[in-house]
């Protein structure tokens, strides 16, 4: 009987013993895992090497349908560019998507490469934040209306929205043309 009281009392103590093992293992499994993700982080910003006839351009897109984007550069000047098909796009956490995951408004940097007088864009990235060389730290002021105000939109009747126009049976009125389908 005495043999049976030590291992029953032993039992308890083999227990927690193996829970602070488990337990030990868990946490520095999960700083582990904390530590290889600031790792990836840190790695995000990647060095960029410009060639001769490339350069680094920061602009906020002021709107963006399909590959076709107009942005505004840091000048206050508006471009159109086309983003060519398999152009990079790497987000704020260092992902790399397509251009598809652009919108408007994004504050972006492009690696752009001058080729017998043609720009393409090489590469994009998605930044925080407020673009290099704007005044201030703040975003250049676009689309302004008198005295630095935004433009008022038209008003209806009693201070609402002005009706669209509208078709038969309430529907939307069908623009002329036909569309390209590309």
């Amino acid at each position: 009987m005495n043999m049976y009281k030590k291992k029953k009392s032993r039992l308890p103590l083999i227990i927690i013993i193996l829970f602070l093992i488990l337990a030990a293992a868990g946490t520095g499994i999960y700083v582990y895992q904390m530590k290889e993700k600031e790792t990836v982080a840190d790695n995000s910003e990647e060095e960029i090497v410009l060639e001769d006839n490339q350069e680094l351009q920061y602009a906020s897109i002021v709107s963006i349908l399909g590959n076709e984007m107009t942005v505004t550069t840091t000048d206050g000047d508006e471009q159109n560019w086309l983003i060519l098909v398999g152009t990079e796009v790497v987000t704020k956490l260092g992902t790399t998507t397509t251009f598809s995951r652009l919108a408007n408004g994004d504050n972006i940097k492009m690696l752009i490469q001058t080729d017998d007088g043609n720009d393409v864009i090489l590469k994009i990235w998605i930044t925080d934040g407020m673009m290099p060389g704007s005044e201030n730290g703040e975003m250049p002021q676009m689309h302004q209306g008198q005295d630095g105000e935004m433009p008022q939109m038209p008003e209806g009747q009693n201070g609402e929205m002005p009706q669209m126009p509208q078709g038969q049976n309430g529907e939307m009125p069908q623009q002329g043309g036909e569309s390209s389908g590309t």
